[in-house]
């Protein structure tokens, strides 16, 4: 019998900066090809990685469509036809929209849905829109990153019924051999970490430092991320932009906690990365924060900048020791990105077993 084929459609990675979807599939170039040695590996990309992105080709049997389409378009007319022309007999998404065809099985990762974990906020037509969409497949293999998810996607779409499976993401094991440092004395320093986008809320963060500069005048507000939209004037909210690992680190060893304050995560990489590196964590999605932080992990309304400041006194009433911050990186240590890699291909194997 011959070797199994899994194409593994890698677009997302054709553009930098990296955040949480595509932190994810290169988890799984580097680390897949280790659970699954006697498969033919199939890396599918509509153009040339972005550079500095390191493909084995004696790993992965690479191909590049050099396509003008849109990515989305793409995805639709052409990633297909890749997976069929180097005879796939399973092709694989990090996101949610995959073609399928009688000819290969799909699979596909849901990573968040908009809105579904907050009811007060899910727009009218929710469902309508998700049909007209890729999400009109309920019968392609699903993986999640947390139960959080599942549990919303399956509460929003009970139709679904194909196989689905939560696999947890995980941590850069680079992190668990970096120093545990405190925070700088001389100021108290709030780490949000995340794209700045509606979805998290800017203007909350804007009146919780209003607030906390009332009584404590020494905090600032530096925010890791890109900027998807508009964005807080106030210029006491430093906009670092998007970090290269090194910085991002620095900046992180120096807070006195970590702010995630996305209203809906899928998992929650920033989140762990704080932990990782012993930090008290402050986060909004208190579904999937609680899920992967535990009692470690800080949560408020994420609509509400009185009750972020709540959270942030409470981390700050908090004594630093290295003990806490032992036990916040022995939490993050149980996420690794090689048991999720093994997870997935478990399941890879699963679903071609008869």
């Amino acid at each position: 019998m011959g070797r199994k084929t899994l194409a593994y459609d890698f677009s997302v990675l054709e553009n930098q900066p990296f955040t949480g979807v595509e932190r994810y599939a290169v988890a799984l170039l580097e680390n897949l090809p280790e659970f699954l040695s006697d498969w033919h590996l199939v890396a599918l990309w509509r153009k040339r990685p972005s550079q500095g992105l390191e493909v084995s080709s004696s790993v992965w049997d690479v191909q590049v469509a050099e396509s003008l389409w849109p990515r989305s378009a793409w995805r639709r007319l052409c990633l297909g036809k890749m997976a069929k022309a180097c005879g796939a007999e399973i092709l694989v998404s990090p996101v949610a929209h995959v073609p399928t065809s009688a000819e290969y099985l799909s699979c596909r990762t849901v990573h968040d849905l908009p809105d579904a974990h907050i009811d007060s906020l899910e727009p009218p037509g929710w469902r309508q829109r998700m049909g007209n969409r890729s999400w009109r497949r309920f019968d392609v293999p699903t993986l999640f990153p947390s139960e959080g998810t599942a549990n919303a996607y399956k509460k929003q779409l009970p139709e679904m019924k194909a196989a689905s499976i939560t696999i947890p993401h995980g941590v850069e094991e680079e992190l668990f051999d970096l120093p545990l440092a405190g925070f700088d004395s001389a100021t108290s320093k709030i780490v949000v970490i995340g794209t700045v986008r509606p979805r998290r809320r800017p203007e909350v963060v804007e009146g919780a430092l209003k607030i906390l500069l009332e009584t404590d005048p020494k905090t600032e507000v530096h925010w890791i991320g890109a900027t998807r939209g508009s964005r807080p004037r106030d210029t006491r909210i430093k906009f670092l932009g998007p970090l290269n690992d090194l910085d991002k680190q620095r900046e992180i060893a120096g807070a006195r906690c970590v702010l995630c304050p996305s209203l809906i995560e899928g998992f929650g990489l920033s989140l762990l990365e704080g932990l990782a590196m012993g930090k008290p964590v402050v986060a909004a999605d208190p579904i999937v924060s609680k899920e992967v932080g535990r009692d470690f992990v800080i949560t408020y309304d994420g609509n509400s900048a009185l009750d972020l400041v709540r959270a942030i006194r409470e981390t700050w009433a908090i004594e630093s020791t290295l003990t806490l911050a032992q036990e916040r990186r022995r939490h993050a240590r149980q996420f690794s990105w090689s048991q999720s890699a093994q997870g997935h291909a478990s399941f890879f194997e699963s679903l071609l077993t008869p």
